[in-house]
C-alpha cells in the first residue's frame, strides 16, 4: 500500500504531464498550417488554369505546389465528368 505523501506526488506529477500534454497539443493546433483550398479559392480555380495561375490563388511553396498538382491531377478530371454527365 502507498503512502499518502507519495500518492499525491505521483497524481501532481499526472496532473503536470497532461498539462504540458495539453498545452503542447493545444499550441499545435493553434500554429498548424490551414488548408490553403477552401469554398473560395475552390471558386476560382479552373480547368486549364495554368500552375502560376493556381500558385497566385493558393499561395508559393512547395505545399502550393503540390496541391497545384493535385488539383490539375483529380479536380478537372471530376469537374469534367460531372460536365460531361459521367458519373461513373
Amino acid at each position: 500500500m502507498m503512502a499518502v505523501g507519495t500518492m499525491k506526488r505521483k497524481l501532481k506529477w499526472i496532473a503536470a504531464v497532461l498539462a504540458v500534454l495539453l498545452l503542447g497539443f493545444g499550441t499545435a493546433l493553434l500554429l498548424w498550417p490551414r488548408d490553403r483550398i477552401g469554398a473560395e479559392s475552390w471558386q476560382k480555380i479552373r480547368i486549364g488554369m495554368t500552375e502560376s495561375e493556381v500558385e497566385n490563388i493558393l499561395g508559393s511553396s512547395a505545399t502550393a505546389e503540390f496541391l497545384a498538382f493535385l488539383t490539375g491531377l483529380f479536380y478537372a478530371r471530376r469537374a469534367y465528368k460531372a460536365s460531361t454527365g459521367d458519373f461513373s
